[in-house]
């Protein structure tokens, strides 16, 4: 006996609720990362997404697991802060470092209470 789900129900529910946001959220997100947290040309994109693309291959051959959303925030942050400090919006970054360590601590909470409220 697995729990409450078989890893096929709780496969399928976990890929639906990922693909519920990646629909609803993505383009949020995308335009944040894009324009939001420093003015991008070609040139520095291609940088910002080297940069990432590398620490994703270095870490995960580590065997370390990493969010590829945060890589290339980094590597734009790293971009951004070569053209000067005043062009990066730290105000967002800050933003960004809260939701870092607030989203697993509320995904456990949330998942803690519903399994308690499940026995």
């Amino acid at each position: 006996m697995y729990g409450y789900l078989d890893p096929l129900q709780a496969s399928l529910g976990g890929g639906l609720l990922v693909f519920l946001g990646a629909v609803l959220l993505s383009s949020r997100v995308i335009e944040t990362v894009g324009k939001g947290i420093t003015s991008l040309d070609p040139y520095s994109g291609f940088a910002g997404q080297f940069g990432a693309g590398l620490s994703v291959m270095v870490f995960t051959s580590l065997g370390m697991p990493v969010s590829t959303t945060y890589c290339i925030i980094g590597g734009i942050v790293g971009v951004g802060m070569v053209k000067g400090l005043e062009t990066v919006r730290f105000n967002l970054i800050r933003k960004m470092l809260i939701s870092l360590v607030a989203t697993p601590v509320s995904a456990f909470l949330i998942c803690f209470s519903i399994t308690r409220a499940l026995q």
